[in-house]
C-alpha cells in the first residue's frame, strides 16, 4: 500500500517535470528551471505533508 504522502509526493514531481518542460519553451534561464523543479517537485509537497501531520 502507498502512503499518503507518497502519492502526493509523485503528483507534484509529475506536475514539477510538467511545468518545467513548458517554461524551457519560454526562457532559458537556469535558475528559473530549477526553482520549478525543486519549489514544486520538492519543497511544496514536503510543505504539505508536513502541514498534514
Amino acid at each position: 500500500m502507498v502512503s499518503r504522502h507518497t502519492k502526493t509526493t509523485a503528483a507534484f514531481v509529475l506536475l514539477a517535470t510538467v511545468l518545467w518542460l513548458f517554461a524551457q519553451q519560454y526562457t532559458d534561464d537556469a535558475w528559473v528551471l530549477w526553482g520549478i523543479l525543486v519549489g514544486v517537485g520538492v519543497l511544496l509537497p514536503t510543505a504539505l505533508n508536513e502541514a498534514r501531520t
